[in-house]
């Protein structure tokens, strides 16, 4: 079960340009045309969560089958840039062409607005890990801060120490 089919591609380039390009990045790599595509689109997607699963459950969203039609389409978009940027860097990380380094930079900022709500993407948000209110702890000052483990010395959370 894939996010991608081969005729999501067609958002930005026709598909026997893409085969063009896998011809040239297999050659390159040593790889087959579905090494490289597979491994393209897998660092593409894990570059996507690097951004995106601290604020939306995108683990869930990669989860769709690209035979459904209630994939993300700006994900689906931002996706197929990366891993066409990707491609091009196995190809010849300093001849991408002006068009696809573009995309990238754009799908790059993209992430970052939405990582930063500057954009809302149609994603269902995040879930805090269970157990988590365990690890707060206010200190003196009042601050909050996380820790691993409680601390043995309890002077540390004394209120009354705070003169």
């Amino acid at each position: 079960m894939a996010y991608l089919a081969k005729s999501d591609y067609t958002i930005s380039i026709a598909v026997d340009h893409l085969d063009e390009i896998l011809e040239q990045a297999a050659n390159e790599s040593g790889l087959t045309t579905a090494q490289v595509l597979t491994k393209a689109e897998t660092w593409a997607q894990a570059f996507m969560k690097s951004y995106l699963s601290s604020k939306y459950n995108i683990a869930a969203e990669f989860a769709i089958d690209s035979a459904s039609d209630s994939r993300n389409a700006l994900i689906l978009q931002v996706l197929v840039d990366l891993v066409l940027c990707q491609l091009h860097k196995t190809i010849n990380p300093r001849d991408i062409p002006e068009l696809r380094d573009q995309a990238c930079a754009d799908a790059l900022q993209w992430l970052k607005d939405a990582r930063d709500g500057v954009v809302t993407v149609d994603l269902t948000a995040a879930t805090a890990p269970t157990g988590i209110d365990n690890y707060q702890r206010s200190f003196i000052g009042s601050q909050t801060k996380f820790i691993s483990k409680p601390y043995q010395d309890s002077q540390l959370f004394d209120e009354s120490l705070d003169q």
